[in-house]
């Protein structure tokens, strides 16, 4: 098993979940677990904090 902590930051130029390009910066966390067999990736679950980049895009409010 191999685990993955990633930020992603970049600029929404284009629509993402049905939320029309703001040009707003973004930034989200993602885990991902992928197990490993014989070199090579098999299965894969991930976690993304997509409501964390919804609020920045203005599209939920908390």
């Amino acid at each position: 098993m191999v685990t993955t902590y990633k930020i992603y930051r970049g600029t929404h130029r284009g629509p993402v979940l049905g939320v029309a390009p703001t040009g707003r910066s973004v930034e989200f966390e993602t885990v991902d677990v992928m197990k490993v067999e014989n070199g090579r990736i098999t299965d894969h679950w991930g976690v993304g904090n997509l409501l964390k980049m919804l609020t920045q895009l203005g599209a939920v409010t908390l």
